[in-house]
């Protein structure tokens, strides 16, 4: 009798610790990074971009099994709060954001610029242009700063390249656009980044990998120890650098040091015949 219980209680152990392995190699099966489609941070036609690249490489690093969808990114944001071993990359840490996600590691550094391609509005300085239609990307920084400005006219849209049509189509005359993503985007649609005129320029706090705050601590700390040394090595700011003809401005890049190119005001100017990888 002995031996049978004996029997039973080494079969219901060895079910335990099964059943534990499975779900722990499942959580990880299961883990979801949404990225943006968003040139040059991330491009679903093309799966690639320097922000998808950067996460791509650390989760490929760290031996972590995933999925990488692009998904419009107010649903993303409310997928990751309440899913855990749920991603998102890259978001920006605002005030009003920091209680709701797990901020694993810095992966970028972006700035926010007031544009027109009116000569009359790009004399004037912003508080003068409250009344003039603004266009922005929906559920980000750009539309969180024009509404804290005061502008009164503010249309919101999926992302860079659908702002840019619109403002070309002069209904609206002024754009807050992501410095790089901005550019890349007008590039795109056939215009001249160099013949945009800023208004002003806003920097922003970094942009991180978020999770879950449901993801389990082991995945956050292996994400962020590699997320830490791809910066160190400086291969973060490698792969940003590669997809750019031209140098990028010291205070855009996470190891910024000097001898790198002083900053300059204003968008990017991407050469005409530039071709997109």
């Amino acid at each position: 009798m002995e031996n049978k219980r004996g029997f039973w209680i080494y079969i219901f152990f060895f079910i335990l610790l099964v059943t534990s392995s499975s779900h722990g190699a499942e959580d990880q099966k299961d883990l979801v990074v949404y990225h943006t489609n968003n040139p040059p941070w991330g491009s679903q036609d093309r799966n690639n971009g320097f922000i998808f690249d950067i996460v791509e490489q650390a989760f490929t690093r760290a031996d972590l099994p995933h999925r990488s969808p692009f998904l419009p990114w107010k649903r993303a944001q409310m997928d990751v709060i309440n899913k855990g071993g749920h991603f998102m990359a890259p978001l920006t840490r605002l005030k009003q954001r920091e209680n709701n996600y797990i901020w694993v590691a810095p992966i970028n550094i972006s700035k926010l610029h007031l544009v027109t391609n009116d000569k009359t509005l790009h004399q004037k300085k912003w508080p003068e242009l409250l009344d003039i239609p603004v266009v922005a990307r929906r559920g980000s920084p750009a539309e969180y700063k024009l509404q804290a400005l005061g502008f009164k006219y503010i249309t919101t849209v999926e992302n860079e390249t659908v702002a840019a049509r619109m403002f070309t189509g002069k209904h609206l005359p002024l754009w807050m656009q992501r410095g790089l993503p901005g550019s890349w985007a007008y590039h795109v649609i056939g215009g001249d980044s160099g013949s945009l005129y800023t208004v002003a320029e806003w920097s922003t706090p970094l942009q991180y990998l978020a999770t879950s705050k449901k993801t389990p601590p082991d995945v956050v700390e292996k994400l962020r120890k590699v997320l830490v040394q791809m910066r160190e090595e400086g291969e973060m700011d490698r792969i940003k650098r590669a997809y750019f003809p031209f140098p990028l401005a010291c205070d855009l890049l996470l190891g910024c040091t000097e001898g790198h190119p002083p900053s300059f005001r204003g968008p990017f100017s991407i050469p005409k015949d530039f071709r997109i990888r």
